[in-house]
């Protein structure tokens, strides 16, 4: 299919693999590196996950001619172990992280991610040829580009947010005193209106003390007088003298 690619290292002619091949069958590492190319693009065509069904080592030399026979015993040998034969065709390690659809399609998902995130424009970027980038949304339920949008825009929000919030905490105000509606609200809870005035300075006292900030400092006073309530009454008593006598 016009557009088929398959990811190539910088260094592949001169791993040395390929210089074993080229001395084993007396070629030059260039003509090695055009021959696994062209085998590879072959592979990717033919297998999803590495196993091609019903092929022999021997068949290779009638699909690649003018490739010799050695060529692709060395291919299968332990030094390079680039093909395997196995029961019922052959097999090519670590296909699934290279070149079947699914490998080129993480692939192109890493590098818009990685190209998303340092700025740059997808589409004047992209090495593969525009063929691949037309049938990448074919290959992955979700375009990598707008995943990675969604994710890092939520996470900016969030934080910017949490942000906003922090700045707006403040320190107990000085003039923060028991107003009718505060006192109302302990009142209406069921604190006795005598002893609502000893709560609120413990409120006041121990936030002063632990240097306590609140985005709200009457929704703190409500939720004192709420623990409040809740606490046994001997302990709530106790607490109250307390603060009364400092």
């Amino acid at each position: 299919m016009a557009g088929d690619w398959i990811p190539a290292e910088s260094s592949l002619p001169r791993k040395p693999k390929v210089l074993i091949l080229a001395s084993t069958i007396g070629i030059n590492r260039r003509e090695v590196v055009g021959i696994l190319v062209e085998f590879w693009l072959w592979a990717s065509e033919q297998t999803e996950d590495g196993f091609v069904p019903g092929l022999a080592i021997e068949q290779l030399p009638h699909i690649f001619e003018g490739v010799k026979p050695a060529f692709w015993r060395a291919m299968l040998s332990p030094q390079v172990n680039w093909i395997e034969q196995r029961d019922g065709g052959l097999y090519i390690p670590r296909a699934d992280r290279w070149i079947t659809k699914g490998a080129k399609a993480r692939l192109l998902k890493s590098r818009r991610q990685a190209e998303w995130r340092s700025g740059e424009d997808d589409e004047a970027s992209t090495p593969v040829d525009t063929h691949v980038d037309t049938h990448v949304d074919t290959l992955l339920s979700t375009r990598p580009s707008t995943e990675a949008s969604t994710t890092e825009e939520k996470s900016k929000e969030e934080k910017r947010i949490k942000k906003e919030k922090k700045e707006k905490r403040i320190a107990l105000p000085a003039d923060f005193a028991l107003d009718g509606s505060r006192l109302a609200y302990a009142e209406g809870k069921g604190i006795q209106r005598n002893s609502i005035a000893t709560v609120f300075e413990a409120f006041r006292a121990n936030h002063s003390a632990r240097g306590s900030v609140f985005v709200s400092w009457d929704a703190a006073w409500r939720t004192w007088v709420l623990n409040e309530i809740n606490w046994p009454r001997g302990r709530r008593a106790a607490a109250c003298r307390r603060w009364a006598l400092r």
